[in-house]
């Protein structure tokens, strides 16, 4: 194979992980199950079912978050969509370090963080969440969300601004129509305001000479 085959292959595999990202960040608790299934080694299979426990300075006291620890990266990973994925170091870190296999953490019970930190970071396995992450952060042209939906999408050119363009259900046409639909308000809007009768009549009598 050339290399520029091997380039390609690589590159649109780092597309089809971004595009699994950006489904992520659009994932409603109901289609959990249904991600899972299409995505199984997308995540860690135990991750899942991780909630981690709040952080305080006295591990006594630390309680279970009202979220279980997807719903918490989902947002984090909303909120970094939102700045194309131009991130400070601290941000990245966090990314990445907050998907992890808990089987393989030895934490107990009433201690699970919701990041790893010191040498538990060498225990993280890299999966195709990690590579999704680490690769937009050179490519946030690529980052988008939906001018018509407002879901997130990965774009392959840089002038797009729809999630989907094909078919008449698509946003891209959604939005065409929506668009033609207030021009169509805003004409007739226009001669509803400078409708003038007389003027009106003037024409009809004058064509009507004309015809005569």
């Amino acid at each position: 194979m050339r290399h520029s085959d091997t380039s390609w292959d690589e590159r649109q595999k780092r597309l089809a992980e971004a595009k699994t990202l950006a489904d992520f960040a659009n994932l409603e608790p109901s289609d959990v199950g249904a991600f899972r299934k299409d995505h199984p080694d997308f995540f860690p299979a135990a991750w899942w079912d991780y909630r981690p426990t709040t952080l305080t300075k006295r591990p006594t006291l630390e309680k279970p978050t009202p979220k279980m620890q997807w719903e918490i990266v989902q947002q984090m990973v909303r909120d970094t969509w939102l700045r194309q994925f131009r991130l400070p170091p601290f941000w990245s870190t966090w990314l990445l370090t907050s998907v992890f296999d808990p089987e393989e953490m030895g934490w107990d019970e009433e201690h699970r963080p919701p990041f790893v930190t010191g040498l538990h970071v060498l225990d993280i396995d890299s999966y195709p969440y990690h590579e999704a992450v680490q690769w937009l952060v050179g490519q946030s042209w690529r980052v988008k969300q939906c001018e018509q939906c407002g879901k997130c999408f990965i774009a392959e050119a840089s002038q797009r601004r729809f999630c989907s363009n094909d078919g008449d259900t698509s946003c891209f046409w959604a939005h065409r129509k929506a668009g033609r639909k207030n021009n169509a308000d805003e004409v007739n809007k226009d001669r509803r305001n400078n409708y003038d009768p007389k003027a009106r009549r003037r024409r009809y009598l004058r064509d009507k000479r004309r015809k005569a």
